[in-house]
Formats: structure tokens, sequence, C-alpha cells
């Protein structure tokens, strides 16, 4: 009786943790919460928010350094930026610090030194 008890509340919490947890979650057609974007690198501020991209469409990259399919796709990226630079805008986004992301991106030549 009581382990059946213990189920039925742990799976009433499991269901509560979804709902809430999918609640604010994004789905595809919405809009992107205006979040302001810091440590920024090759552009003319130094922060920024979403908002400021509404021009132009906005590709936001997620990306690492020990990610080789992030970073094998980096080249690709950079002629798209290149070819579109009128149409779209692409930002690289990581975790990383803005040190350890300049170096890196450096050392593969996305960036100049």
């Amino acid at each position: 009786m009581i382990k059946n008890r213990s189920v039925k509340i742990l799976f009433i919490c499991l269901i509560i943790c979804y709902k809430i947890n999918t609640q604010n979650s994004l789905q595809i057609g919405d809009k992107i919460p205006d979040i302001e974007l810091g440590r920024i690198i090759n552009y003319s501020k130094v922060k920024t928010k979403i908002s400021d991209f509404n021009v132009k469409p906005l590709i936001l990259y997620f990306w690492a350094p020990w990610c080789s399919p992030c970073i094998a796709g980096m080249p690709k990226l950079d002629s798209l930026q290149k070819k579109f630079s009128n149409t779209v805008n692409i930002l690289l986004i990581t975790k990383d610090s803005k040190e350890f992301a300049i170096r890196t991106l450096q050392t593969l030549q996305v960036i100049k030194k």
C-alpha cells in the first residue's frame, strides 16, 4: 500500500515538473524573448539586445571549442555572412569566456588576430 502510494506521488510530481518545464519553453513559430547579449566581439557594441537585429533575420549559432561539427560549420557560416551580409545576421554563441572564445576563433582563423 505504501509503495503504491509513493509511486503515485512520484508520478504526480513528474507530471507537475514536466508541465512547469514545458510551459516556459519556446515552440516553433514563437518569438524569441528580447534578451540582452553581452561579451560581444566583432560588433559595433559590447552589449546589445535581440531586438537590435529586427531589421534582418538572425541566425543564432551555438558552439563550443570542443565541438568539432560546430567548428567544421564555421567556414560555411563565414561564407554565408559574407554573401548575405545585407540580408541576414549570424551570431556565434558560446558559454565560454570572451578571452577563450577569441583565442579559439583566432586559432581557427575565424577572426583576425
